[in-house]
């Protein structure tokens, strides 16, 4: 996590031109982090984070730093037109947060898509974010979110 970290610090610094930092960040994720660290001790097997509970780490801590470098990286993809990396980076981020609880990810797949003209997909995905945030309509989710959708598809919200 240090090296994601430091990873991620210096691309901030470098702005547009850390792009490969934040993809080199990215790609030492492997799936959710700390899997398995809430299983109790079993006589059976052996828990492999039995060190966790008297640590300063906190696994949802590592899963919004993880999904705010992959927004990170599909921001500066989408400025550069390179949808493949981006949703590469949002991949990652929902194998961190298999639960898609966090809320860039969704926005930034919505992004992609409408950025390479899949509409029917950003239905789809907007379709799939209600259903997950157990809304009815859009205008259901958080102001937030429901803003920044209207803000960057007005056209197809509005179509609905």
């Amino acid at each position: 996590m240090n090296l994601l970290r430091r990873l991620r610090t210096r691309a901030e610094t470098n702005g547009p031109d850390g792009a490969e930092d934040l993809r080199r960040a990215l790609e030492l994720v492997r799936g959710q982090p700390l899997a398995g660290a809430d299983l109790t001790h079993s006589t059976r097997y052996r828990t492999p984070y039995a060190w966790l509970p008297d640590s300063a780490i906190q696994p949802h801590h590592l899963v919004s730093a993880i999904v705010d470098t992959t927004h990170q990286h599909v921001a500066l993809c989408l400025e550069t037109g390179d949808l493949a990396s981006a949703r590469w980076a949002v991949d990652i981020a929902w194998q961190a947060d298999q639960q898609r609880a966090e809320g860039h990810p969704w926005l930034d797949a919505i992004r992609i898509a409408y950025q390479a003209g899949h509409y029917v997909e950003v239905r789809t995905l907007l379709d799939d974010l209600v259903q997950a945030r157990d809304a009815e309509v859009p205008e259901d989710l958080s102001a937030a979110t429901y803003r920044e959708i209207i803000t960057l598809m007005p056209d197809i919200v509005g179509s609905r």
